[in-house]
């Protein structure tokens, strides 16, 4: 059995033999320490994609989860009219995910994406909806999911746990509608 030198190993790994001689090996770099928030983060991140379903993704340099409204769609709206579209989709069974900004006084309810094409969409009820200082995200447009950051700070919170359902627009605007009928009959 024949036995092959040091440098001739090192050689067929891709270093010179010179290097070898003459350069003390580099220490091999210890991890860095994970930073505990970002952890957290992606975490979350994987916990909406995998368990909810939502296409969620980390900004990159930050700990911001995001979600692209290509394939979810979402309408924001002042959080005291947002209250009761929410209770009135619970009572319909068609409430889905909720995000509250406490600070804004908004709320975004996640929605299946608008069926540009159907006929009895936001357009019919433009007219109310810039009223009642209603949105729609367009598509393209990123929406900020709530992180644990945010949640510890109460800046971006769910209404409750988020789940799997998206209701459509239309259930929204109908339910948009009713709240304000309601108030409007109450005055």
């Amino acid at each position: 059995m024949q036995f092959t030198s040091t440098v001739d190993r090192t050689r067929a790994c891709g270093r010179s033999d010179e290097s070898d001689q003459h350069e003390s090996p580099v220490p091999p770099r210890r991890p860095e320490p994970q930073d505990p928030v970002h952890a957290s983060a992606v975490q979350r991140c994987l916990r909406y994609t995998q368990d909810l379903g939502l296409p969620a993704f980390l900004e990159p340099g930050t700990r911001r989860i995001l979600l692209d409204t290509n394939t979810v769609g979402a309408v924001l709206m002042p959080w005291q009219l947002g209250r009761t579209v929410a209770h009135r989709l619970r009572w319909e069974g068609q409430l889905g995910p909720v995000i509250l900004h406490p600070h804004s006084d908004r709320s975004t309810f996640l929605t299946q994406p608008l069926d540009e094409q159907a006929s009895d969409g936001p357009a019919s009820d433009l007219s109310l909806l810039v009223r009642m200082n209603v949105g729609i995200a367009s598509r393209r447009v990123r929406v900020v999911l709530p992180s644990p950051v945010d949640e510890d700070s109460g800046f971006r919170i769910w209404l409750g746990e988020p789940n799997l359902c998206l209701p459509s627009q239309r259930a929204v605007f109908d339910a948009l509608t009713g709240a304000v009928s309601v108030t409007a009959s109450a005055r």
